[in-house]
């Protein structure tokens, strides 16, 4: 549960840890919550609402098999922002950006060819 007074809310980590575990989670719903808890992942209740949030939590406790939905989709929700894949993300990315931005012979012009090449070369290359 993550209740808080306002929209200013930016993130929160205790909404983050219970995705990871696969909590059921009830918030209200400052962006970062209702950006994470869509598409069935928990429940939003008004700001300053203490009658719905009590609902809600009354409404999962009674409602195993909507409580479960919620709690797997969370979790499964959750995975992508563990470390391991996060990390495997970055560096999916690194090796793209490594690979995509490094001209080939075949597609560059001599003259940005000419630049990659270091001083002495360039030297050299412009000699003979």
């Amino acid at each position: 549960m993550t209740p808080y007074p306002g929209a200013e809310q930016a993130v929160s980590g205790t909404l983050a840890f219970a995705l990871g575990i696969g909590k059921a989670i009830v918030s209200t719903p400052y962006d970062y919550a209702q950006e994470v808890l869509a598409e069935g992942r928990g429940r939003l209740v008004p700001f300053g609402d203490s009658a719905a949030l009590g609902d809600q939590i009354g409404d999962l406790l009674a409602d195993s098999s909507g409580r479960d939905e919620a709690r797997r989709r969370a979790y499964a929700y959750g995975r992508r922002m563990t470390w391991a894949s996060v990390g495997g993300q970055y560096r999916e990315l690194f090796a793209r950006v490594a690979t995509d931005s490094l001209p080939t012979a075949d597609d560059t012009p001599a003259a940005a060819l000419d630049l990659r090449l270091g001083s002495r070369d360039r030297e050299a290359s412009s000699l003979g």
